[in-house]
């Protein structure tokens, strides 16, 4: 059916939901689905199709990832399987891959309430571990864009005290006050 025409396809993707509403454990179904959606271009569907794959395979983290590259390289600019696959990295304790998905879907959707708390989350555990000057004054300009001031204060009076942050540290405090 799939290469008698793209015609077929609207007919195909609705008989595959019905038989997941059906079976919605079948995880077959569900990747030739994911496979389907990626093939036609709805990537935002196919997205939550990995999550729910995410919620029935955990052990299956691996061939997930590998699904949201393929959302990704047919459209880097995706929220979705930006957030999703950075959520996968965070889970394996790979921030520093994560870091880079999430500030550019924060970039692409800075008003998207799960992109900056994932984000805000990210850079929490990041300076947890280790005292990154950068990833401290993102986290304070995201507080601010927030309008935490109270928090983004504590954080831009830290970070005035590196000089290659200082005169937008003091900048960002005026404004905060």
């Amino acid at each position: 059916i799939l290469r008698s025409g793209p015609e077929h396809h609207k007919r195909l993707l609705e008989e595959i939901r019905l038989y997941l509403a059906h079976s919605p454990d079948r995880i077959d179904l569900r990747w030739f689905l994911v496979s389907l959606l990626i093939e036609v271009g709805e990537l935002d569907e196919a997205c939550g199709q990995l999550e729910e794959l995410l919620e029935l395979e955990p052990s299956e983290v691996k061939s997930i990832l590998q699904a949201y590259d393929r959302v990704l390289s047919q459209d880097p600019m995706n929220v979705p399987g930006l957030v999703g696959k950075a959520r996968l990295l965070r889970a394996q304790g790979r921030h520093e891959a994560a870091r880079p998905l999430l500030e550019q879907a924060h970039r692409i959707s800075p008003q998207n309430g799960e992109v900056r708390t994932a984000l805000r989350e990210l850079y929490e555990e990041i300076l947890n571990e280790t005292d990154e000057t950068d990833v401290r004054f993102a986290l304070a300009k995201l507080h601010f864009e927030e309008g935490a001031y109270d928090k983004a204060i504590v954080l831009f009076q830290r970070t005035v005290q590196d000089f290659r942050y200082e005169n937008e540290s003091i900048k960002m405090l005026g404004q905060c006050f």
